[in-house]
């Protein structure tokens, strides 16, 4: 393919303004070309679907034996007719907590910090859910706390959010999908590509 446009290149007369358009309609074309083999090929990857919930046990502001351990569960879901291999999803978690304040007012404030984790790979057959909920993983959120004597917001204590999934579709091509954003081939100079797996890092 390359060598056919390359081939279209030096047979252009580059010195005449028709040559100059007939050159910019077959890079045009091309471009046209390699948007709809993207779009072809990504049909796979948007058929799939990932999503998170979380729980945790609330308890009244100032309670000196407050929870803080959060449970939560990441879910796939295959949509496509063939199996995809979910390589790792990433998540992310802020709280806001109750501080204590004088006359036992309290105030809310947020976390010290964002708790940021991820899950490793998994096959997801065709038509198929996925999910962790059955190994339990929870998460000690203490370590956000913004001092001693806070406890987690019983109504928003704790956000999430899934920040990006890799996805390897069924023909081996690698997807980085992030919510929000338009899915694309895995690119080596991503700006999250410190994060991903070795694996995925020196191909």
């Amino acid at each position: 393919m390359w060598s056919e446009v390359w081939r279209e290149i030096k047979d252009l007369d580059l010195g005449t303004v028709p040559a100059w358009f007939g050159g910019l309609s077959l890079f045009l074309a091309f471009r046209i070309f390699l948007g709809d083999r993207t779009k072809a090929s990504r049909e796979q990857v948007d058929k799939v679907g990932v999503w998170m919930e979380v729980d945790w046990d609330r308890a009244i502001p100032g309670s000196p034996t407050a929870p803080t351990l959060i449970r939560f569960s990441i879910s796939i879901k295959n949509g496509s007719d063939l199996p995809v291999d979910v390589i790792q999803v990433a998540y992310e978690l802020s709280t806001t907590w109750m501080r204590p304040g004088t006359g036992g007012v309290f105030t809310p404030v947020d976390g010290t910090r964002k708790f940021k984790g991820s899950i490793g790979a998994t096959r997801v057959p065709p038509g198929e859910t996925w999910s962790n909920a059955r190994q339990d993983p929870q998460v000690d959120v203490g370590q956000l706390s913004p001092d001693q004597g806070s406890t987690l917001d019983p109504e928003v204590g704790v956000n999430y959010r899934i920040r990006w999934y890799l996805v390897s579709d069924n023909a081996g091509q690698r997807w980085v999908v992030e919510p929000g954003y338009p899915i694309t081939p895995l690119k080596w100079h991503s700006r999250r590509l410190i994060e991903y797996p070795d694996s995925w890092k020196y191909r």
